[in-house]
């Protein structure tokens, strides 16, 4: 199968994508940079290369239902890491694992 190229645009075309979508850059960077505001706001400047998968990711966002499914999956992975990473930080540190014993040998010695 013939590799496909990436498509790119730059930060014009992301602005424009995002307005097509109904999306401010910082509600974009929220659900889709870990609220990287400043890194989304670098790329509609121009600063930095807009990365292949966001124009992958306007594109699917244009009908209304792959709009609200990628809302609906990037606010579902937040939560899930926000409620794993509180239970971390409330929880004690496991202790180290124990050393694990030496392999057994499966074969019998070479006999000389």
């Amino acid at each position: 199968m013939p590799k496909s190229k990436a498509h790119h645009i730059d930060g014009a075309q992301f602005r424009f994508g995002l307005d097509e979508v109904g999306l401010s850059p910082e509600r974009f960077a929220d659900l889709f940079c870990n609220g990287r505001v400043k890194r989304v706001h670098e790329w509609l400047a121009g600063e930095l290369p807009v990365p292949p998968w966001v124009p992958a990711l306007l594109a699917a966002m244009v009908s209304p239902e792959g709009r609200t499914r990628a809302i609906a999956t990037a606010e579902h992975l937040i939560a899930a890491g926000a409620s794993s990473g509180s239970a971390r930080e409330s929880e004690p540190a496991a202790p180290p694992a124990a050393p694990r014993p030496p392999a057994r040998r499966t074969t019998p010695p070479a006999r000389s």
